[in-house]
């Protein structure tokens, strides 16, 4: 068994989760999500103990993002061989597939909605994470997932998927 944060195993921590009101907070840095057999390990764990997973990022520790998406199909296919959570009903691999493209494709529809405007904030004179933070609020611009409330650590994530978004068309266009 993969140990997390020392003593606590995956398990037992998804055990306390269910005591304290049934979510587990974990940090993106996580051991949980470092490879596929521990994200494996913890699907199986919160479906076992029906809790919900919240995935808790910070400027210094943002989500996962892509990493987590890449993870996902093949803990799924780990979790079938072990006959975990496999019904009729659970998504294929190519329906996991499927969502994770699809997501990814939203969040950058987004990153590039949101260029121009972050760039006009930035220009006006925020020149942190929390004023253009403050700016977005202020102007209530929702977020991706339509939340209204922007973050520091929510700033910093999307104008990483913009640079992401400069980076890879940089290099579609030298080839």
């Amino acid at each position: 068994m993969k140990e997390l944060y020392g003593k606590n195993t995956i398990e037992q921590m998804a055990r306390k989760a269910k005591a304290r009101g049934g979510v587990l907070n974990l940090p993106p840095s996580s051991d949980a999500f470092k490879d596929v057999e521990n994200l494996a390990l913890l699907i199986e764990n919160v479906l076992r103990n029906g809790i919900k997973l919240s995935i808790v990022g910070s400027k210094e520790d943002p989500c996962p993002d892509d990493r987590l998406f890449e993870l996902l199909p093949g803990a799924l296919d780990i979790l079938r061989e072990k006959n975990t959570m496999m019904t009729k009903n659970s998504p294929s691999k190519e329906h996991i597939n499927y969502i994770t493209k699809r997501s990814i494709v939203k969040a950058d529809e987004f990153a590039r909605k949101m260029r121009p405007i972050i760039e006009e904030i930035e220009h006006g004179g925020a020149d942190t994470l929390t004023k253009v933070a403050a700016v977005l609020n202020k102007r209530e611009i929702p977020t991706s997932t339509g939340k209204d409330w922007w973050r520091p650590a929510t700033v910093w994530q999307l104008k990483k998927r913009i640079e992401n978004l400069d980076n890879s068309l940089d290099n579609s266009q030298s080839r």
